[in-house]
C-alpha cells in the first residue's frame, strides 16, 4: 500500500454503540466516528439538527442597535444603500437585506464594486452616496476593513451597519458591526458566511416587530419536591434553577417579575394558586401555545410533551430530560411562528445555502442545518426560481450548487459584469431570468477560455513554478483582476503550495491582487504584519485579496517568501474513511450515505477503499481521450478524470488492484447506476 493512504482507525465497540444509539449503519457511522464525531449527542445532533439548534441572532454584538437603526431609517424616511461584495457570498446576501427592505415599502439604492474599482468601499463611492442623499449604508459580506472610507463617509453624515465575516484589522470601523469573529464576540459559532450574517440580521428584524421580542420567558416544570426553570429572551436561554415546594411563594413573588410571560410544561398545580394571586403576571401552558402555533389540539401538557419532540426531531438524548425538552420545545415554538408569520425566513435559508457553499465555508457547526435547511426548500419546488431553472431536473444539493451554480453565477462578478449577477437574484419574472440567464451562460463560457489560457500561459513561462521558494507568485498586466483568485485556486492546487496572482493596475494605478493557500494552511498570517505595505488587505487565512502599490510588490513577495520559510510543508496524503468490500456497493447503499450530506469544507464526501479489486474490460473516453473507465466485476463502473494513462497502465498488468474513491450514484434513463469514481491505485499487495 502507498505510504500516502491513510486509512482511518475505528474502535469497531465505540461505533456499534453509536450504530445502536443513534440507528445508523455501521458505515456512515463508523464514518462520522473517524472525524471525531464520537458520542451519541454529536453524532446526533449532526445527523437531525433542528431550528433550535440556530444561535440566536442576538448573540451577535450589535444586533439589538442594528434592528433599532433600520427601524429609524425607515420610520424617518431615510434613504438607505446596501454595498455588498461582487461574489455570490454578497450577491445573496444583498438579495436577503433588498427583501427586508422592500417588504418595510424602503427601497434601496444598490451598489457594489465594478470592474476595476476593486474590493470594499472607495472615497469615489462615498461621495456617490453623499450625492444621492444616502444616511444609511448597510454593508454584506464586507466593510470590515474600509476603517478610513468609513469614518470619511460618517463626517459626510452616514451611519454604517457592517455585517461582515472576513477577519478584522486591530482597528475597526466607526460602525454597527455585525460579525461573529471579533475578538470578545459571544457568538458561538465563528465560520458563518456574509449571507449568513445577513440572515441573521433579518432574522432578528422580524423577530423585532413581534410582541415577544425583548420579552424574558420563563418556562417550568415540575420536579421531585419543586420545580425547575429556565429563562428564554430572544431565543437565549439562561438562568436555569430549581425550586423546592416551600419557596414557590417567593419564586411567583420575587423571581417572576410583572414583564415576565411563564409558560408551564407539566403540572404545576401549587405554583398556578401563586401565579394566579398575581394580576400583573401573564401565564400559560404550553399545549395552549403549541395549539395556537402549529393549529394543534393538545388537551394537555403530557400530550404536546409526549408529540412534540418527535415533529421537531428533538434528538433523543433531549427527550428523556424534561425540563430541557420544554425549553427547545419553547425555543422551535417561537421560532414556527415566526416562520409562519414570515414565510420569507425559509426563501432566505436558500440563499444562505448558496452563499455559503459558493463561498467554501466549513459545512460544519450552524452552517451545516442553514445549508440543510435551504435544500430543503428548493428540493421542495420552492426557493429562487433561476436557481431551479440552472439545477434543472436534478436535486439540489451541495454538490449541485458548488459545480453547477456557483461557478456560473460568480462569473459575471469576476469578468466585471456584476449587474447580471444582481438582476439574476432581484428579479422574480421567468422572462427576465432566462434572458440573464442566457447572457451570463455566454459570459461563462469566455471565463473558462480565459482562464485555461491564463494558466497554460503561466505554465509556459513557470516551468519550476512552486518549487522554490515556499510560495508562487505571479503579475501580469494581462490578466482579468476578477480571474485572479480562479487561476490562484487552481495552481495552488497543482503545486499544493500558497499562491499569489496579480493583476493589471486598477482606475488608481494600483495592482490587485488574489491569494490562495492549500488544504487548511493559514497564507493570510503571513501578511497581516505587512498590511502598511498594502492599500488594502482582506479575506480569510486560505483566501484574501489585496491592492497595493507596484514598488511595494518585490519587497513585499520577498518578506512572504521569508516569513513562509520551511513551514509550508507539501501534504500528499490521502485520508481514507473506510474499507470497503467491492460487494458492498449498490445504488442503496449509496443513497444511505446521503445522510452525511451536505458535503463541503470540512465535511468533505468520503474516501473508500477497497482491496484486491479485479479490472474485467478498460476503455477511455472523452473529447482528448483523457478520461478512464474500468468495468468491475459485471457491471460496477469506476471513473477516472484525467487518469486515463495511468488507468491503463495498472490495467495491462493484469494484477489485482487497490483502488481508492468516491461513490456515486449515476441517473441514466430515470434510473441509478452505482459508479466509483477513482482518486488513486497501486498493485494489491
Amino acid at each position: 500500500m502507498k505510504a500516502a493512504w491513510q486509512v482511518a482507525v475505528h474502535d469497531e465497540a465505540e461505533v456499534q454503540a453509536l450504530c445502536d444509539a443513534c440507528a445508523i449503519d455501521k458505515i456512515p457511522a463508523s464514518i462520522l466516528y473517524g472525524r471525531g464525531v464520537r458520542t451519541p449527542e454529536a453524532m446526533a445532533a449532526f445527523l437531525n439538527p433542528c431550528l433550535s439548534d440556530l444561535h440566536s441572532p442576538f448573540l451577535l454584538d450589535g444586533m439589538h442597535e442594528a434592528v433599532a437603526r433600520i427601524k429609524e431609517a425607515v420610520r424617518s424616511g431615510e434613504r438607505i444603500a446596501i454595498f455588498s461584495d461582487s461574489d455570490i457570498d454578497g450577491i445573496t446576501s444583498l438579495a436577503i437585506i433588498h427583501d427586508l427592505l422592500a417588504k418595510l415599502k424602503s427601497a434601496a439604492y444598490i451598489r457594489y464594486p465594478r470592474d476595476r474599482e476593486g474590493y470594499g468601499l472607495t472615497y469615489g463611492i462615498i461621495d456617490e452616496f453623499k450625492s444621492e442623499g444616502i444616511t444609511l449604508v448597510i454593508t454584506v459580506d464586507c466593510g470590515i476593513r474600509d476603517f478610513a472610507e468609513i469614518g470619511y463617509a460618517k463626517s459626510c453624515g452616514m451611519d454604517f451597519i457592517v455585517t461582515d465575516h472576513h477577519e478584522p484589522d486591530s482597528s475597526l470601523p466607526d460602525a454597527i458591526i455585525l460579525n461573529p469573529k471579533l475578538g470578545d464576540s459571544p457568538y458561538p459559532f465563528k465560520e458563518l458566511a456574509g449571507v449568513g450574517v445577513a440572515f441573521k440580521l433579518a432574522h432578528a428584524f422580524k423577530w423585532s416587530e413581534r410582541p415577544s421580542y425583548n420579552v424574558r420567558f420563563v418556562v417550568v416544570t415540575p420536579s421531585e419536591g419543586g420545580i425547575r426553570y429556565s429563562f428564554i429572551r430572544n431565543w437565549i436561554i439562561t438562568g436555569n434553577g430549581a425550586v423546592e415546594s416551600s419557596q414557590l411563594e417567593w419564586f411567583a413573588s420575587s423571581v417572576v417579575v410583572s414583564s415576565d410571560r411563564v409558560v408551564l410544561a407539566g403540572d404545576c398545580a401549587e405554583l398556578r394558586v401563586f401565579l394566579s394571586g398575581r394580576s400583573d403576571i401573564s401565564f400559560e401552558d404550553l399545549f395552549v401555545l403549541a395549539n395556537k402555533t402549529l393549529n394543534k389540539n393538545y388537551k394537555s401538557n403530557d400530550s404536546c410533551m409526549d408529540e412534540l419532540p418527535g415533529i421537531f426531531m428533538l434528538r433523543k438524548n433531549l427527550r428523556g430530560r424534561n425540563h430541557e425538552t420544554a425549553a427547545r420545545i419553547l425555543v422551535e415554538l417561537q421560532m414556527r411562528g415566526l416562520e409562519k408569520l414570515h414565510g420569507s425566513l425559509r426563501e432566505y435559508m436558500a440563499l444562505v445555502a448558496v452563499g455559503t457553499i459558493a463561498d467554501i465555508m466549513p459545512a460544519l457547526g450552524e452552517n451545516r442545518p442553514l445549508i440543510m435547511f435551504g435544500m430543503d426548500v428548493f428540493n421542495g419546488g420552492n426557493g429562487h426560481q433561476g436557481i431551479r431553472e440552472i439545477l434543472g431536473v436534478n436535486r439540489a444539493s451541495s454538490k449541485s450548487i458548488s459545480w453547477d451554480v456557483a461557478p456560473l453565477l460568480n462569473t459575471p462578478g469576476r469578468m466585471g459584469e456584476t449587474r447580471l449577477t444582481v438582476d439574476f437574484f432581484l428579479k422574480d419574472d421567468r422572462e427576465s431570468t432566462m434572458e440573464l440567464l442566457a447572457e451570463i451562460r455566454k459570459l461563462n463560457s469566455e471565463r473558462k477560455k480565459l482562464v485555461t489560457d491564463t494558466i497554460n500561459r503561466i505554465r509556459a513561462k513557470n516551468p519550476d513554478a512552486g518549487i522554490e521558494p515556499g510560495f508562487f507568485y505571479y503579475a501580469d498586466d494581462s490578466i482579468k483582476d476578477g480571474l485572479a483568485g480562479l487561476v490562484a485556486n487552481r495552481i495552488a492546487e497543482e503545486i499544493k503550495k500558497p499562491v499569489i496572482i496579480m493583476s493589471g493596475p486598477d482606475g488608481n494605478g494600483h495592482i490587485k491582487g488574489s491569494g490562495r493557500s492549500f488544504g487548511k494552511y493559514n497564507f493570510l498570517r503571513h501578511l497581516e504584519p505587512l498590511s502598511s505595505m498594502f492599500e488594502r488587505l482582506g479575506g480569510h487565512a486560505q483566501a484574501f485579496g489585496f491592492t497595493i502599490r507596484k514598488e511595494n510588490i518585490g519587497p513585499v513577495m520577498q518578506q512572504i517568501a521569508g516569513s513562509i520559510g520551511n513551514s509550508c510543508v507539501r501534504d500528499d496524503n490521502i485520508r481514507i474513511d473506510a474499507v470497503l468490500d467491492q460487494g458492498m456497493i449498490d445504488s442503496a447503499f449509496i443513497e444511505r450515505l446521503s445522510l452525511l450530506e451536505p458535503y463541503g469544507k470540512e465535511n468533505e464526501e468520503p474516501l473508500f477503499l477497497s482491496r484486491n479489486v479485479e479490472v474485467s474490460s478498460f476503455q477511455r473516453f472523452g473529447a482528448d481521450s483523457n478520461h478512464g473507465k474500468y468495468i468491475l466485476g459485471t457491471n460496477i463502473q469506476a471513473i477516472g478524470w484525467n487518469i486515463a494513462d495511468m488507468m491503463q497502465e495498472y490495467s495491462n498488468s493484469g494484477k489485482e488492484l487497490d483502488m481508492v474513491y468516491r461513490l456515486d450514484n449515476n441517473r441514466y434513463l430515470n434510473r441509478l447506476y452505482p459508479r466509483m469514481l477513482i482518486m488513486d491505485i497501486d498493485y494489491s499487495h
